[in-house]
């Protein structure tokens, strides 16, 4: 069986490098994009199985990015994690209205994460 797929969309380099680490550690196999704009090509290229984004972020946004995830017929089920340090009740609605599998707020518990990976993934 090959290693299920995920994409972190992180502006934030060392937290992106952190999360990767943590997911490779457990057999994932982790793509990264520093934006949204560079996570939709990502997306296009690997079409990951799942995908670990930030909201606040240079050139397209997390909202906007897993909006746009969720419109396109390719990629509307793959689940979605936020990981940010927005935590407001508005924020949090927003993107559950949307489609978002998981809202989790930094600074965040990287045990946590992987726990929740892989229960969405199984």
């Amino acid at each position: 069986m090959s290693a299920k797929k995920i994409l972190i969309v992180e502006d934030e380099e060392v937290v992106r490098r952190f999360i990767k680490i943590s997911l490779e550690f457990e057999g994932f196999k982790v793509y990264e994009a520093s934006n949204g704009e560079e996570g939709i090509i990502s997306v296009q290229k690997e079409l990951p199985d799942l995908i670990i984004t930030d909201l606040m972020m240079p050139e397209m946004d997390g909202v906007a990015f897993y909006k746009k995830m969720k419109e396109e017929k390719e990629t509307m089920s793959i689940p979605i994690i936020v990981l940010t340090a927005k935590d407001t009740f508005q924020d949090i609605h927003e993107a559950y209205k949307t489609g978002v599998v998981i809202y989790l707020t930094k600074p965040f518990d990287p045990g946590m994460l992987v726990q929740r990976v892989h229960e969405i993934l199984s």
